[in-house]
């Protein structure tokens, strides 16, 4: 014992020689809405796996009266039973997800979604459970039935991803009453009458009853949602110029913080220590133990700064140290630890020798990325099952939906049979469903074409080789031959006028304009309307022979919307002659009219009509809209000219070649095109079959009544147990089939043995399918109904393949057959074949088990929803129908069909299954191909095909990576394969993310090394912690611990991108965080104030309709947000938070010259449907798309009223909203601004620190003090500290002034986003000026933080800037012991600028309206982006950018006295000053406060004034106050807590 007193002290001893302290700095992040209960989270994610699920969950709860942690005695027994309760529906995989999701709080947004719907109706504050019955509120479960009765005419409002009770009615069927309930299932003491009244109804096909959920709230219980899934660091800050405040600080909530983070045990073991057992021992030395545990992991003096030569291998020494510990899980600990704490490990890795092996190895990985996967050393890169993760955008959240994608399709191979290493050799590049653009074969003689560039005369004088598009063409585009290159089928039905008319003003316009391309018209004539106009347009086609006359009558026609097409006709075309010759049906083209209407029902393009075949290639939907057409077929065009170059330069292509036979023979053209067949639309959504289970039982299939009782699942799975198949390959002895078709119909009718007979068709001359019937009859069978099926049904289960083939062919080819059969005309024995005599086929029709069929009913209407009576074709588990009345799937499309499928995925998967050696019986393998197919074909239905690359070849052996195999061998795991440099940010990242995914899911984690060699500077300035606790009784938040003291540091949020978070509580100041000055620790609690709304804005002719103004707001308010649509690719940014808004176009010009004519991604019921309706349920990033037009008579009014000398022009193109060094060319519309008669001063200014809100507050007193005009500031909010906005109520009350605080999010596509926090700053200076503020503000004046005003700013509000855009300060050039500094005197800046001055960014005042009106931003951003690629360019970017710019968007030179600055202007012109500025002075490093009170005499008193202020304020407990001063009626600012605003998401 003594012994161990002696080594203690030594220990101390040492400790506090080097005085290491255990200080520590914690982060927290709120949601800005109040706790939503997990139960709710839980059936939201339930109801993304299936919807039934969902209502299992409800029904599960129900066994409780309270569903509470309180209820159920603790926290711990809530999330045990809940999670007890999904394990039962949810597989292995999909439940440690549920744990996952509901640690991140993933549907915590889906949940607080409707509790604001439940809030806005108003009802909340009578109950907490009621129901809405179209716009009708009841809390009162007696007065549904009344309510119901009276719906009458109201409407109802229903979300795409609300939760229909699955009853009776269609989900879709719009006559049904819909009854919303707002409620809490967790509560069955209010939930449970109306669930169980809405349930009955629902049930039989009274009502649609929809769940959304509510909860209440009480006074006690305010907390909010603690969120993880985010990272925090700690950058060292440069310390060249102090900017640290000296101000007294009170931490009021540091001990509580303190004493949480003291509790928490160590219990790793270092260097021999394990720490949690000596604080047991000597738990009056817990903070000398501390201390020596710092010591030991930092070294004597962690950070003193290293030699160059010291850094050349910290990287590689960083991913050696962590693989000489002795267990692989130490080795992953030790790895993230040191590459997180990286600045103080370093000192002590710079010790570590390689062993020349790994360096070996190293190299060996490094010239593998380098080859074959294009990674530089030192970059990163993750894979999950081979599938590539952007790293600027990879998160938890984002990461969650790919685990959730994979995860259900690995469990599914997983219960079909194959192991993990099945799986693994499966889930490779090889795998990739490939994408194939059909072609329809545009030879059809019913195609009606209207012109021939190489016959027409009109073409004649064009030349007619090919080889006259290599000519040069100085003005570049289409050149123009005498060649078929272009060929443009347009299909219409005449009678939908809107559709039609755009279309054929273009074709009009195209042969007005001579454009090189042939066009052809079908015409799709079902009623007198269509088929009149058919009639007039071919007689003027054949009377004229120039396609322009009959062209321009239909368009004279549309424009006159009427619909008496022959009295049009008669005035239009000064017919005088017999009508009756031209429109009776005797006319001479009828003919060709009948063949147009056979030639679009044999071509299979869907009844959606227009279609427009483009060289026989169909556009989509998005393509044919008028706001896209002309450009596609544009683009279109330019590839194809490009592509026949290419050919004619090769030899490839002669003037003797037929064009149209060569696009027409191509191995991707079909003679028909069903787009059933391709994959999902919006009318014909991928639906599969669920076939992951294998142990079905045949004999269940005669049992119907317990095949009803069955899961889909099950259901699937007794059919293939049963199923008897028809195969060509049975005949040669190798039955293993890639495709297995199930063919429901009933044969019992045409239109059945029809679908069936063109399957046996296909099935004659093709190898690859397996054929099975699935009986779909209207009504049940019974033993004297549907003998024909059941007939065939017989045969196939008797007689071997080739003789049911036989037979059945025999039997369904003739009609007449069939009905002698069904009339008794005939006998059996007609059609009976060798081994089936007609007496048994008799006595097996008349015993036949009906149980049978009505399973099959049972299973396509309850499993797969389709009506009774459908005709289906469900291949490899895939749905495609129920077709309608009179749609054919022909023999064409099963061969169309068969080759899709070979081509896109079977052969591979053929060749990949044979590899892994799974079976030696056919049968079992042709199920097993049927089931893998239809399992990774699913998990691709939802999106673009999953892509997966060619992750590192390298042997796991390899001695330069890190390989952790998964927990839980026997079950399924995900392949996680990272490529990191631990000493980079990424690198930092993606380790913290591997951390957080080995606590929630089983993964195999391979980490490749390729760290970035011969340093020569610190590779890694930051400290940084992903916060993540799988762990639910946990309020996750960020700690750092054991951090040294002696650096600044910088704390920064790294959140998801579409997050915009803030400090709320904090005394501290983050961007000066010396943990040296504080005595125990810094805390700070953030809180998440807005999810983003970003998109992209496109007008008719794909332009960018810069200056367009968006609002997003709520049924009832029509504007609470509101932004400006940028040229830079239409880009444009909106604040939102849960709720379900509304996005409209602003009142004013933008909503009088526009209208929305479409957007995308979006929740409205379809892509046309006004409002726009946007959901915000998830904490995913929200890009949506709108499309606007113009309205009629606007087609020449724009949106900005432009002069004439300064508006530039361009064709709206993504290029020309770029500007690389040259002047910008983007289109010149805006908003016309009236004349401001407001006297307000505006004053902009940035601040981020305490010292530079100090300095920042005295700035804003001189103002003040200088001026009788009232003034209003204008904030970054993003940067600002909680005690500053708390503290500017008072402050703005007590001088009476009024602030807006600005926000905006840094737009992920503007490329480079600066790590430091400076270069942000100075970029949201100079950035985003045109939509930071207000339309109707004219002049903005920015003032930096460390200024004092000796003038009156109105002064220079009314300055004339002669025209330009902006006016800035030349630097001043007459303190001559500065000149060795005045970098612009010399080198680039000299040539660059000329005769004209470098200006300082210290002061400037900007004409919003010229600047908006020249598109000055979008130059800055765009010459930004070309120049941000350089790291070392735009080095002062806030000043740079605009100097570099000042050719481009023109700078008007204040006077010098504007702005005096003792660094570069001499004492004498001082006294003129009318601004003084502190600016770094780069010889004597002099800090701020030292200069202020030094150079500037008021400033100490102002300085004074404040803190009194402030004192004030605090002594008085820092009180909240409501501003009565309007201010300024905008939706784009965002006030403070404390003005006059009311929080809708406080409920």
């Amino acid at each position: 014992m003594n012994y161990s007193k002696v080594f203690l002290i030594f220990i101390l001893f040492i400790v506090n020689c080097h005085g290491v302290k255990d200080k520590f700095v914690s982060i927290t992040l709120d949601a800005k809405w109040l706790d939503t209960p997990l139960h709710q989270e839980a059936s939201e994610f339930l109801a993304t796996q299936n919807r039934q699920y969902f209502w299992s969950l409800i029904n599960d709860v129900s066994s409780f009266d309270l569903f509470t942690p309180d209820a159920l005695g603790s926290s711990q027994n809530y999330h045990d039973q809940l999670l007890s309760f999904s394990s039962q529906y949810l597989n292995t995989i999909t439940n440690t997800l549920l744990r996952m999701a509901l640690a991140l709080r993933s549907y915590s947004p889906a949940v607080q979604m409707m509790r604001k719907m439940a809030h806005d109706t108003g009802m909340t504050r009578q109950c907490s459970t009621f129901v809405d019955i179209h716009g009708v509120y009841t809390c009162n479960v007696e007065e549904i039935d009344n309510l119901i009765e009276s719906v009458g005419e109201r409407s109802k409002f229903l979300l795409p991803f609300d939760h229909h009770f699955p009853g009776k009615s269609n989900d879709e069927d719009k006559s049904v009453v819909t009854v919303v309930l707002y409620g809490d299932f967790g509560d069955q003491n209010e939930f449970k009458s109306f669930h169980s009244k809405l349930s009955s109804l629902a049930l039989n096909g009274k009502i649609d009853y929809v769940l959304r959920h509510n909860s209440k709230t009480s006074n006690e219980n305010r907390r909010k949602v603690r969120l993880a899934g985010y990272g925090v660091e700690l950058q060292i800050k440069s310390t060249e110029y102090k900017a640290t405040d000296d101000s007294k600080i009170r931490d009021d909530q540091m001990n509580d913080t303190a004493a949480k983070v003291n509790d928490e045990k160590q219990e790793e073991q270092i260097h021999g220590f394990v720490f949690s057992k000596l604080k047991e021992l000597y738990p009056e030395k817990q903070t000398e133990l501390n201390e020596f545990r710092t010591y030991l992991l930092d070294g004597s003096d962690p950070m003193t700064p290293l030699k160059a030569w010291q850094m050349q291998d910290l990287s590689l020494q960083c991913a050696y140290r962590a693989l000489t510990e002795k267990t692989l899980d130490e080795a992953f600990n030790t790895l993230v630890e040191l590459s997180q704490n990286f600045p103080s490990r370093a000192r002590l890795l710079s010790k570590v020798k390689i062993d020349s092996s790994f360096r070996e190895a190293h190299r060996s990985n490094q010239d593998e990325f380098r080859s074959h996967m294009e990674l530089e050393a030192g970059q990163s890169a993750l894979f999950i099952n081979s599938i590539p993760q952007s790293l600027d955008t990879i998160d938890l959240y984002v990461l969650l939906n790919t685990l959730l994608n994979e995860g259900q399709m690995m469990e599914r191979l997983h219960m079909i049979g194959l192991n993990k290493t099945h799986t693994r050799q499966l889930l490779t590049n090889e795998l990739n469903i490939q994408t194939i653009n059909y072609i329809l074969d545009f030879r059809h003689p019913a195609i009606l074409w209207l012109n021939d560039l190489e016959k027409d005369s009109q073409y004649s004088k064009w030349p007619a080789s090919y080889y006259d598009l290599l000519r040069n063409n100085f003005f570049g585009g289409l050149r123009t031959i005498r060649k078929n290159l272009y060929n443009l089928v347009v299909i219409i039905d005449p009678s939908q006028i809107d559709t039609s008319y755009e279309l054929i003003k273009n074709l009009e316009s195209y042969f007005v304009h001579e454009l090189p391309i042939r066009i052809g018209l079908v015409m799709i004539t079902n009623d007198e309307y269509s088929i009149d106009l058919y009639r007039a347009f071919r007689y003027l086609l054949k009377q004229h022979g120039n396609p322009t006359r009959a062209l321009a009558f239909l368009n004279e026609l549309y424009k006159s919307k009427s619909t008496d097409v022959q009295q049009i006709f008669s005035k239009k075309a000064k017919y005088s002659g017999s009508l009756s010759a031209i429109f009776d049906e005797s006319n001479s083209f009828e003919t060709e009219r009948q063949e147009m209407n056979s030639y679009f029902e044999q071509s299979g393009l869907s009844r959606g009509i227009p279609h427009v075949l483009f060289n026989g290639n169909p556009l989509t939907a998005d393509e044919l809209l008028p706001s896209a057409f002309e450009d596609v077929i544009t683009t279109r065009m330019l590839r194809m000219q490009f592509d026949i170059q290419q050919q004619v330069y090769h030899g490839q292509l002669k003037d003797s070649d037929n064009i149209i036979e060569i696009l027409n023979t191509k191995p991707n053209v079909v003679k028909r095109l069903n787009q059933r067949i391709f994959g999902q639309t919006a009318s014909m959504p991928t639906v599969y079959v669920d076939l992951s289970m294998i142990n079905g039982q045949a004999k269940d299939l005669l049992d119907a009544e317990k095949f009803q009782t069955l899961h889909v699942r099950e259901q699937a799975s007794v059919i293939m147990a049963s199923m008897i198949y028809l195969g060509k390959k049975d005949e040669l002895g190798q039955p293993l089939y890639p495709i297995t078709l199930w063919i429901a119909c009933d044969l019992d009718r045409p239109d059945g043995r029809q679908l069936f007979l063109n399957s046996l068709l296909y099935l004659k001359s093709h190898t690859h399918a397996r054929l099975g019937l699935l009986a779909s009859f209207d009504s049940e069978s019974r033993p004297s109904s549907h003998p024909i099926t059941k007939a065939v049904y017989t045969a196939i289960r008797l007689l071997s393949p080739p003789i049911a083939r036989t037979f059945i062919m025999k039997l369904l080819k003739d009609e007449s057959v069939i009905e002698d059969l069904l009339a008794q005309r005939k006998p059996w024995s007609d059609v009976t074949v060798s081994g089936l005599s007609s007496q048994t086929l008799e006595q097996e029709i008349a015993s036949f088990n009906d149980n049978i069929f009505r399973s099959h009913s049972t299973f396509l209407e309850n499993g797969l929803h389709l009506a009774p009576g459908s005709r289906a074709v469900l291949v490899n588990g895939r749905i495609l129908g129920p077709l309608h009345k009179n749609e054919q799937f022909t023999e064409d499309d099963f061969i169309l069909l068969d080759k899709h499928l070979s081509t896109t995925i079977n052969d591979r998967l053929i060749r990949m299954v044979n590899k892994l050696q799974l079976s030696n019986d056919p049968s079992q393998l042709s199920d097993l191909l049927m089931r893998i197919s239809s399992i990774v074909s699913q998990n691709d239905k939802n999106s673009s095909p999953v892509t997966r690359k060619q992750t590192p070849r390298i042997s796991t052996t390899s001695k330069g990576l890190l390989h952790l195999p998964a927990q839980h061998v026997n079950e399924p795991a995900f392949l996680v394969e990272a490529i990191v440099d631990p000493a980079s940010r990424d690198g930092q990242r993606v380790l913290s993310l591997m951390s957080a995914l080995r606590q929630s899911v089983n993964i195999d984690l391979i980490i490749y090394f390729n760290c970035k060699l011969q340093l020569s500077e610190m590779p890694l300035k930051t400290f940084y912690r992903y916060v993540y606790d799988i762990n639910l009784q946990q309020m996750p938040s960020a700690l750092f611990q054991h951090v040294p003291e002696t650096p600044i540091l910088t704390l920064g949020m790294v959140t998801p991108e579409s997050w915009m978070v803030e400090a709320v509580t904090s005394p501290y100041d983050l961007d000066n965080i010396h943990l040296k000055d504080v005595p125990v620790g810094v805390s700070a609690n953030f809180e998440l104030q807005y999810l983003l709304i970003e998109g992209q804005c496109f007008d008719e002719t794909q332009s960018y309709p810069r200056g367009l103004q968006l609002i997003l707001g709520t049924n009832k308010t029509k504007n609470i947000f509101d932004t400006i649509v940028m040229a830079n690719l239409g880009y444009f940014q909106l604040k939102a938070y849960p709720g379900v808004w509304h996005l409209n176009l602003r009142e004013g010009r933008s909503e009088d010259i526009y209208a929305i004519a479409s957007h995308d991604n979006t929740d409205s019921s379809t892509r046309t449907s006004q409002p726009v309706i946007v959901a915000i349920r998830s904490f995913d990033a929200r890009w949506i798309k709108v499309h606007v037009g113009r309205k009629p008579g606007k087609e020449n009014e724009k949106l900005l009223e432009d002069s004439s000398d300064d508006s530039p022009t361009g064709s709206g193109s993504i290029w020309d909203s770029f500007s690389f060094g040259g002047s910008s060319s983007s289109g010149s519309i805006g908003t016309k601004i009236d004349e401001i008669t407001d006297d307000t001063i505006n004053i902009f200014s940035v601040a981020s620190g305490h010292l530079y809100e100090r300095l920042l507050r005295i700035m804003m007193l001189s103002v003040l003090k200088n001026t009788k005009k009232p003034v209003k500031f204008w904030f970054l909010k993003n940067f600002l500290s909680p005690i500053f906005t708390s503290f500017l109520p008072h402050y703005a009350q007590k001088y009476n002034f009024t602030y807006e605080l600005v926000q905006y999010k840094w737009p992920k596509w503007l490329t480079v986003y600066p790590t430091e926090k400076q270069r942000v700053i100075w970029g949201y200076k100079i950035l985003f000026l045109d939509v930071l503020f207000p339309l109707d503000l004219k002049k903005v004046i920015f003032v930096d933080a460390d200024q004092v005003v000796r003038a009156d700013l109105a002064e220079l509000r009314d300055l004339d800037l002669h025209g330009a855009p902006y006016g800035y300060v030349p630097f001043c050039e007459n303190r001559r012991e500065m000149d060795g500094y005045r970098f612009w005197k010399s080198g680039y800046w000299a040539s660059h600028l000329g005769h004209r001055r470098y200006h300082i960014s210290a002061l400037y005042v900007i004409d919003l309206k010229k600047f908006r009106k020249i598109a000055a931003g979008d130059r800055l951003r765009g010459q930004y982006y070309g120049l941000s690629q350089d790291p070392n360019s735009l080095s002062n970017l806030d000043q740079d950018l605009p100097n570099n710019m000042i050719h481009q968007v023109n700078i008007y030179s204040l006077p010098e006295e504007w702005l005096w600055c003792e660094t570069w202007c001499d004492n004498e012109s001082k006294k003129r000053a009318k601004t003084i500025d502190l600016c770094n002075n780069p010889q004597t490093k002099e800090s701020k406060l030292t200069a202020a009170t030094r150079i500037i005499s008021e400033w100490t008193d102002y300085d004074q004034e404040i803190k009194t202020l402030m004192n004030q304020w605090e002594e008085a407990g820092k009180p909240k106050l409501i501003l009565t001063t309007s201010a300024t009626n905008i939706k784009n600012v965002e006030p403070t807590d404390s003005a006059n605003t009311h929080d809708p998401t406080e409920l």
